[in-house]
C-alpha cells in the first residue's frame, strides 16, 4: 500500500476537479464493462486472454521506448496513454469474467485474490484517464 501510495501521489498535483471526473469516469466505465461480463456467457471473454498479455507487452514496450529513443516520445507516450485505457478496459471484461467463471467452477474459491486483478485495471484506468483529463499528453 505504501508503494502504490507513492506511484499515486503525483496525480495530486492535478487537483480535485480533474480527479473527481476522472474517479467518476473510472466508476463508469468499470462498473458498465463489469455488468456486460456479469450478464454473458460465463466463457465469452475468456479467450481474451493471450491478445490482452500482447497487448501490454506492446504498452510496456511502448512505454519504455521513449527512453531509449526520445525522438519516439510523442508516439509511444499516445500509444501507451490511449492503448493503455483500451487495453485495461479489456482487461475488466476479462477479469469480471474469470472471477464469475471461478466462482460457479471452482470448489475452493477466494475472492480476495479474485478480484485483485480487478483492482489493478481499475487504478490503472484511473491514473490513464487522470492524465487525459489533465491535458498530460500535449506537447508544447
Amino acid at each position: 500500500a505504501g508503494f502504490q501510495g507513492f506511484t499515486m501521489a503525483p496525480l495530486a498535483v492535478m487537483g480535485g476537479a480533474v480527479l473527481i471526473r476522472a474517479g467518476m469516469l473510472t466508476a463508469g466505465i468499470v462498473g458498465s464493462l463489469s455488468y456486460i461480463a456479469i450478464n454473458s456467457p460465463s466463457d465469452k471473454f475468456l479467450f481474451m486472454a493471450g491478445p490482452l498479455s500482447m497487448g501490454l507487452g506492446a504498452v510496456v514496450i511502448a512505454s519504455l521506448s521513449s527512453i531509449f529513443f526520445p525522438s519516439t516520445a510523442a508516439i509511444a507516450s499516445s500509444i501507451s496513454l490511449y492503448g493503455g485505457t483500451a487495453l485495461f478496459s479489456a482487461f475488466v471484461l476479462y477479469d469480471t469474467s474469470k472471477i464469475v467463471t471461478n466462482a460457479k467452477h471452482k470448489a475452493q474459491y477466494d475472492p480476495i485474490n479474485e478480484c485483485l486483478g480487478l483492482y489493478m485495471d481499475a487504478i490503472n484506468l484511473f491514473w490513464r484517464l487522470a492524465i487525459m483529463l489533465s491535458g498530460g499528453n500535449r506537447r508544447k
